[in-house]
């Protein structure tokens, strides 16, 4: 959906051209929103039904979430090297006046990095917003079902008892 929304609005209705930080909005929300499909990742890899705790599920998030902006940046690189007409990496100084404008001194060689680092950047800020925005949801929906604290998991070691360690085929 993500995909296709950057198409239509940056490509077709020309947002790119218009908005010089249309391409950092959209690393923002992007990796926000991988964040929450990281932890469902996560959670569905999991052998066992009990919960996360809230930190190991925002740490799980933010790295699912970082490994993808890094990955997306690479599959620009590649466009750019590969597809004569591609600009993915905004190599080209056709919509750059107000990010230029940051930094007057910037060599017009550095655009392809200038802008592969900022959208780094704008994705590291999407993924440390997710990470903290599923820190608190993860708390209370455990709280609420589990009955878990806010670091570890409460458990009654009366309760326990010690089973044998066996593998799990399936």
């Amino acid at each position: 959906v993500m995909l296709l929304v950057t198409a239509y609005f940056g490509q077709y209705k020309a947002f790119y051209s218009h908005s010089e930080w249309f391409d950092a909005y959209l690393h923002i929300i992007g990796c926000f929103l991988f964040v929450y499909a990281g932890y469902e990742l996560t959670m569905a890899l999991k052998r066992d039904d009990l919960p996360l705790m809230p930190l190991v599920a925002a740490m799980c998030g933010f790295g699912f979430s970082f490994f993808f902006a890094v990955g997306w940046e690479i599959f620009e690189f590649f466009c750019d090297n590969y597809f004569v007409d591609s600009n993915s990496q905004n190599w080209m100084n056709s919509n750059s006046e107000q990010l230029l404008a940051l930094m007057p001194r910037i060599d017009p060689q550095r655009y392809a990095l200038l802008d592969t680092m900022s959208d780094l950047v704008a994705g590291t800020i999407g993924s440390l917003l997710g990470g903290l925005a599923l820190y608190p949801y993860v708390y209370f929906v455990n709280k609420k079902s589990a009955g878990l604290t806010l670091l570890e998991k409460k458990t009654d070691t009366a309760k326990v008892k010690k089973q044998p360690k066996q593998w799990r085929v399936g």
